[in-house]
């Protein structure tokens, strides 16, 4: 499942609208549905999104398949160091 249908998952189940995720992260409704949307997330945002809605950020990443899980978990520590290094 995509990181996005996790999140809006995520929303569903703790009844969180996405009007309300997207003020608590300082985005627009229409600008977080349209990071939605593509699918393309910073982790700084995907950060915020697991903090407000109080979930581990390894939520979204979690397959059935577990050696996939932990690809994507290393794929996003990679460029969360690259970010950090950036500035």
């Amino acid at each position: 499942m995509l990181i996005s249908k996790k999140i809006r998952s995520v929303c569903d189940d703790k009844k969180v609208p996405l009007n309300a995720l997207a003020n608590a992260i300082n985005k627009t409704p229409g600008g977080l549905n349209k990071i939605l949307n593509r699918n393309d997330l910073k982790v700084s945002t995907l950060i915020e999104i697991a903090k407000y809605l109080k979930v581990p950020i390894s939520s979204f990443f979690a397959e059935e398949n577990q050696i996939d899980a932990i690809e994507k978990v290393f794929d996003t520590l990679k460029i969360l160091t690259k970010e950090r290094m950036e500035k």
